[in-house]
């Protein structure tokens, strides 16, 4: 639908400048190009100074296309009132070169409008152009060859790039177009891949960049969380070598209703977070992708959450009932790399003295700011992890999706329902169920996206009292719990269900966070009566073999006959 849009828009304006004559059409092109030169240097200014207060999801697209719009109309007002006449040229070139410069504006004008329609709050995949989407596996940004890429005549690409070197040529007068807004088109498309309740919009009354730790690597403290994330990498953990450097940016979220997601919570996908860099001896700005982050998951305590961005299902959630919420964004980056901006919902936010922080030793500091334990050991990490064997004891493998105890959607408040009245999310403390319930009411299992399938592991009263008592004392990699497939995929479990003696159960599923550590469960074995059990549920591809199941110190590779089917 755009691409016709483009096409029968520029057709139409090089069809009308054909009859208006080349002095016309080519006036009314200096026109476009100085004004969405103005356009994009007011664009900022606009956007976060003026409209983010009053229309805070639509200040991006509207604060590039108002100025653009009221310059073009007020220049073509002044220019009609002094030259009202046209210049006499041959037919030939009346009709080429009036055609040429329409087409010309044309492009320039479609292309900032695009731009503008790209800063809307639309879904990624809205007018047939997704061009990026996010790997299930990895949490990485792909392109997308399956639903549409860039638009048939890339007007959007090439607004930016004629404007991008304007501003770095005979129109500078500043930061360059290409230094404040770094491969915006891609960057805009990214911005819209995000949970469906959420926002593209920040303003600097709700984000601060409250810290920026720098460490240069080789940091082995902190490697042993960061393998799962690199294992099979080429050049093995970057945190064991000494190329890179480890960057923390800590920012703070105020909710109270300002941050323009559509309900009270705050969801920031790691797509809406970046860090730009600059390489040394070089002007070209490089963005990165966080690769974990830590938010404060307990207000009283200001403890940290750490979590590894491997998966499509990753977003950082603030704090239930809080109007504040932490988030530190960790990146991992060259060495001769300098940090220039960090930029979270097309918010830019300058980052300086990087380099003269990252020579200081800052592995302390920037343990407890991501939220891992310090490893003491200067034994060098190559990126590998041990296992041990040991016997399925106190621990049972299915695949299914289904509860402990069947219960009804009146009794479980506080969650969210699919078809069927599979639980999609939420939690929820559910009383023992009184009687017969009705189909319509019945909750007996989680909901199964297409292409998945869940798993549930049951942990018994013994097994849960074996493991929780010292892992929460081990590093973080020791403390993990997930499934390892033969894709060499780690799912870590979406939630948990604690089954009562009672018959009640406690619910708790988060697809976008993930637990990571046995610390994470709600109870111990000591809380459990004998009896009840701790269920862990995972969600793994169709078709693929489970391999192996990590528990804390454990590893159980027992799995290896258990396919998922298709």
């Amino acid at each position: 639908m755009l691409n016709i849009l483009v096409i029968v828009g520029i057709l139409l304006l090089a069809y009308w400048n054909y009859f208006q004559g080349f002095f016309t059409a080519f006036i009314h092109l200096v026109l476009v190009v100085c004004c969405g030169a103005m356009a994009f240097a007011l664009w900022e200014p606009v956007a976060v100074g003026m409209l983010m207060g009053m229309m805070p999801k639509y200040a991006w697209a509207a604060g590039l296309v108002i100025p653009f719009v009221l310059l073009l109309l007020i220049g073509r007002f002044v220019i009609d009132h002094y030259v009202p006449e046209n210049v006499n040229f041959g037919q030939l070139v009346n009709m080429l070169g009036g055609g040429l410069c329409g087409a010309a504006s044309a492009v320039l004008s479609s292309g900032i409008l695009v731009i503008a329609l790209w800063h809307m709050p639309f879904p990624p995949e809205a007018f047939g152009a997704k061009p990026y989407m996010v790997n299930p596996a990895t949490g990485q940004i792909t392109e997308d060859t399956q639903s549409g890429g860039s638009l048939l005549v890339p007007v959007d690409r090439i607004a930016v790039g004629f404007f991008g070197a304007l501003s770095d040529g005979s129109f500078a007068g500043g930061m360059p177009l290409r230094t404040g807004k770094p491969d915006m088109i891609r960057l805009a498309h990214e911005m819209r891949i995000r949970p469906i309740n959420g926002s593209i919009s920040a303003t600097p009354a709700t984000l601060s960049v409250t810290g920026h730790v720098v460490q240069n690597t080789p940091v082995l403290k902190l490697a042993q969380p960061f393998n799962s994330a690199f294992r099979g990498a080429k050049g093995g953990n970057p945190l064991s070598s000494d190329k890179h450097k480890v960057v923390m940016v800590d920012t703070q979220w105020t909710l109270g209703g300002k941050t323009f997601d559509d309900d009270s919570k705050l969801r920031v996908p790691p797509t809406q977070i970046r860090l730009v860099t600059m390489k040394a001896g070089e002007s070209k700005p490089v963005l990165h992708l966080p690769v974990a982050f830590s938010n404060i998951t307990d207000a009283t305590t200001s403890e940290r959450k750490f979590t590894l961005i491997n998966s499509d299902e990753i977003a950082a959630n603030s704090i239930e009932g809080e109007q504040t919420t932490t988030i530190g964004w960790v990146f991992i980056i060259p060495n001769n790399h300098t940090e220039q901006f960090f930029i979270a919902r097309h918010l830019r936010f300058a980052l300086t003295d990087g380099d003269k922080k990252a020579a200081e030793d800052h592995a302390n500091e920037l343990a407890a700011a991501i939220g891992v334990d310090v490893m003491e050991t200067d034994k060098k990490d190559d990126g590998k992890t041990g296992s041990s064997k040991t016997q399925i004891t106190g621990v049972k493998v299915e695949i299914t999706p289904e509860l402990p105890t069947r219960t009804s959607k009146n009794l479980a408040r506080g969650l969210n329902f699919g078809k069927s009245n599979g639980i999609v999310d939420g939690k929820s403390v559910t009383a023992p169920p009184q009687g017969r319930i009705s189909p319509a009411t019945l909750v007996k299992q989680l909901e199964e996206k297409p292409g998945e399938a869940i798993v549930r592991v049951a942990l018994g009263r013994e097994k849960a009292k074996s493991i929780h008592g010292r892992a929460i004392q081990l590093a973080a990699e020791l403390n993990s719990i997930y499934l390892r497939d033969n894709q060499d995929q780690d799912k870590f479990p979406i939630g948990y269900v604690v089954s009562k003696s009672t018959r009640g159960m406690e619910i708790n599923i988060d697809r976008l966070q993930p637990i990571r550590s046995i610390s994470q469960l709600p109870v111990s074995g000591n809380d459990l009566a004998p009896g009840e059990a701790i269920y862990l549920y995972f969600t793994v591809k169709r078709g693929v073999r489970l391999m192996s199941l990590r528990i804390g110190t454990e590893v159980i590779e027992d799995l290896k006959s258990m396919t998922v089917p298709k």
